[in-house]
């Protein structure tokens, strides 16, 4: 089957696969137009790196830490945080269901987005999760100052001991306070370092109409897809059909087996001047064939009740009437 024969099979079911589509639009806008509103919100924060802003790995971090906090943004303790604080009365698995976090890219930003039964929900549940990540990345970045200040607190604390012990003017004091006071100043270096930061740039507002359900748009992309599929459908079975249509053309009839169409008889009794006229024009093809006058023509059919009697009859009728010699055997078997 070529591209012509693959649109002529879909132009002679028009009709059907509209009416398909039609059905399929009109069910999806219908299912659309029962559900519940969904309203949405979003919240947006941006990414800070704790390094120079000139630092050339400054960007990539940042862009790290930006995907990195997003996907914290939807982990238990965050969504835990964000149950509580939202005072929806939701369970954690339920702020999940309802939340997703992205971050832009290269710009260093995230965004927090909710959704709910009621514009309120949605926004309350969004700014509740901006605010349990923007503390747990605090709680984090504390955590990690006092791991790395660790270390150093317990040798400042040994150094003073030692300090203490040690009289006044003994040879061993310089050393020790010159390093008590290397100690210190490197536990408020540890403290003052830049940090990693997530702030709230714009919190969520309640949203004026809902995003979903939207009936019109899924109606009509539930008509354009059912369109396509339907009238490939219509191709598919056209293909695996052996059966030809009610209303083919002689031409469509050649093309498809590949054989000569001798003639196209009407319905209608023998009387009829059409259907007479139509067996001399088969009478006139047979005996004008390329391979000659035949000596013999049999006429068959797939099925019953098909037309063979009425078909040898008359085709029986209109050689005897131009030439004699013409003999009709009934070999039905």
């Amino acid at each position: 089957m070529d591209v012509a024969d693959h649109f002529r099979v879909i132009a002679h079911n028009w009709w059907r696969i509209l009416l398909a589509s039609a059905l399929v639009g009109g069910a999806v806008y219908f299912l659309s137009a029962r559900a519940a509103d969904v309203y949405q919100a979003s919240a947006l924060l941006s990414v800070t790196a704790g390094q120079p802003v000139d630092s050339p790995t400054s960007r990539e971090q940042t862009v790290f830490l930006a995907d990195t906090y997003a996907e914290r943004a939807t982990t238990r303790p965050v969504l835990q945080a964000a149950a509580e604080a939202s005072d929806l009365g939701i369970t954690a698995g339920e702020a999940g269901s309802r939340l997703s976090a992205s971050s832009s890219g290269t710009l260093g930003f995230l965004t927090v987005e909710s959704t709910g039964p009621k514009p309120r929900d949605a926004s309350k549940l969004a700014n509740a999760d901006a605010e349990a990540l923007i503390a747990e990345v605090n709680t984090q970045q504390d955590r990690l100052v006092e791991e790395d200040l660790a270390q150093v607190n317990t040798e400042i604390a040994d150094v003073a001991r030692q300090l203490n012990a040690l009289a006044v003017g003994a040879p061993e004091r310089d050393a020790l306070e010159v390093r008590y006071q290397a100690l210190l100043q490197a536990a408020v270096d540890r403290r003052t370092q830049p940090r990693n930061r997530i702030e709230l740039v714009s919190s969520a507002e309640p949203a004026a109409s809902p995003s979903s359900p939207r009936p019109l748009r899924n109606g009509a992309l539930g008509f354009a897809v059912a369109l396509v599929i339907t009238a490939e459908l219509s191709v598919a079975l056209h293909l695996l059909s052996n059966r030809l249509p009610r209303k083919v053309s002689a031409e469509t009839v050649g093309q498809i087996f590949r054989l000569p169409v001798l003639a196209s008889i009407p319905s209608g009794s023998a009387n009829d001047s059409t259907v007479v006229e139509a067996f001399r024009v088969l009478r006139t093809s047979v005996l004008s064939s390329d391979a000659g006058t035949p000596a013999s023509i049999a006429i068959t059919s797939a099925n019953p009740r098909a037309g063979k009697s009425f078909t040898s009859i008359n085709l029986a009728q209109s050689l005897a009437a131009q030439q004699p010699g013409v003999v009709l055997v009934d070999g039905d078997l």
